[in-house]
């Protein structure tokens, strides 16, 4: 890239930062920047350390969103452990708007990239997308948040047991079974009474919970019709018993 495009492009990546210009103007530096394809990233990342703003602009991170492909995607990657809190913010943020705003394959990229990196930025993060309108973006928030298992999310698990998706009930279940969330046992009781088709996930996540509360809800269901459901329950029963004896 020459010197004078450069000069335009940094200008252009100002620009959006300070949003100080018309939404025509605005528009263009954005259009500007993505077509730069991954030097576009390079510019605007580079802009963002050397000025040294608190946070990156709306504007900034919807443009970043643009610019987030499987060539830019390990830059955002290696940028979440950045020593410069700013970039680790910024890739975080931009990783998150993707998951409401890119296309279906780079939201799962950017899902993926989030669930492996799950520390308690990113959970704090990610939990406001478990309640968003869009069934595809809690699911991937709450895939987030079962990689993570970390305790701070389970009162977003819980509340995801009443979503009206099948997956993000039954995956917040597994997540609380495995993060082992003792307060979890009421409300995946009453999900396993009002929705028979969660059963063997509601089984499985009390065994792994392994609280005495579990014990009244499993024996009862050793008892029921379904084979499925029945082995389900004395694998829990099982799992209790050994959490008990384990020292």
């Amino acid at each position: 890239m020459d010197f004078l495009k450069r000069f335009q492009s940094e200008r252009h990546a100002r620009l959006l930062q300070s949003g100080a210009a018309d939404a025509s103007a605005l528009a263009a530096a954005r259009r500007a920047l993505v077509d730069l394809g991954p030097e576009g990233m390079t510019i605007v990342l580079d802009t963002l350390a050397e000025h040294a703003p608190t946070s990156a602009t709306p504007l900034t991170i919807a443009t970043l969103v643009e610019l987030t492909t499987e060539a830019t995607l390990p830059r955002l990657t290696g940028m979440l452990a950045s020593p410069m809190p700013l970039l680790a913010e910024t890739a975080r943020t931009t990783l998150v708007a993707a998951l409401r705003q890119a296309d279906g394959r780079m939201r799962g990229r950017a899902a993926e990239v989030l669930a492996t990196h799950a520390g308690p930025d990113v959970v704090a993060a990610v939990q406001p997308l478990a309640i968003e309108p869009d069934a595809a973006t809690r699911r991937y928030a709450i895939e987030i948040l079962h990689r993570a298992c970390s305790p701070s999310a389970t009162p977003t698990l819980i509340r995801a047991l009443d979503d009206d998706d099948w997956w993000v009930r039954e995956r917040a279940v597994d997540a609380l079974g495995q993060a082992r969330a003792a307060e979890a046992v009421t409300p995946i009781t009453r999900l396993l009474h009002r929705d028979p088709r969660a059963a063997t996930a509601c089984i499985r996540a009390l065994g792994a919970i392994a609280q005495p509360d579990c014990v009244e809800p499993l024996v009862r269901l050793a008892q029921a019709e379904e084979a499925s459901v029945r082995e389900a329950a004395l694998n829990g029963l099982r799992a209790l018993s050994e959490a008990a004896l384990d020292p």
